[in-house]
């Protein structure tokens, strides 16, 4: 019967650490801060446009990502290159995939976590985000190494301000120097937010279900 309740608890920590992941991922598509603070602060963009419009050309890419179904990128008023279109139509299947382990991961992880609150055993809510923190740093220590395509376009974005692995054109024109930085910065924030939300309520089931002491 251990042997049962240990495969649901290392299915558990799985899951948690999967929604911790994927969740800071969908938390950071879904930020729009980061176009008003970064992209539509600028004067002037390399594209030759103001910092309020190129805001708005930001703000419509960010919504058609977010935008699950199969319809293709658009900006009014501006044509997008066949490679920007290929790019991000990259990135808006790696967000579906985030978003479909984030919805699938959170009820699976529960249901297990709950057959294990029987035998009281939490040990998930703190080894879920110790794993989410550790693939975490392995991964930016990957993309800081790694002499693949992808690493080494993120290393000339994060550390030359270069995004001419969009092509060059209209999302090359708008990006603002910081924002690599600030949008990998603030994955990183929504790791440790959704860790220490799991680490809460782990803090609580310690805290309110101690026996009283007399």
């Amino acid at each position: 019967m251990q042997k049962i309740y240990n495969r649901y608890q290392w299915i558990a920590v799985f899951c948690v650490t999967l929604f911790i992941l994927s969740g800071a991922g969908v938390l950071l598509a879904a930020n729009k801060k980061i176009c008003r603070r970064y992209v539509a602060k600028q004067e002037t963009t390399n594209l030759g446009v103001s910092g309020f419009e190129a805001g708005l050309i930001y703000e419509q890419l960010q919504a058609e990502l977010r935008d699950l179904s199969e319809k293709t990128f658009e900006v009014s008023g501006y044509e997008l290159s066949g490679e920007e279109i290929t790019l991000l139509t990259g990135l808006k299947k790696r967000y579906r995939l985030m978003a479909v382990l984030c919805v699938i991961s959170l009820p699976v992880g529960l249901v297990c976590q709950l057959k294990l609150a029987r035998r009281r055993q939490f040990a998930p809510l703190v080894l879920g985000p110790a794993f989410a923190a550790l693939v975490t740093a392995l991964t930016s220590l990957w993309m800081l190494v790694s002499k693949g395509e992808f690493p080494k376009a993120f290393r000339q974005m994060l550390f030359k301000a270069d995004f001419s692995c969009f092509g060059g054109g209209i999302i090359s024109g708008i990006l603002p120097a910081e924002l690599a930085g600030k949008l990998l910065l603030t994955y990183i924030l929504h790791v440790l937010l959704l860790s220490g939300v799991a680490l809460f309520g782990r803090f609580l089931i310690y805290f309110y279900g101690r026996p009283h002491r007399f």
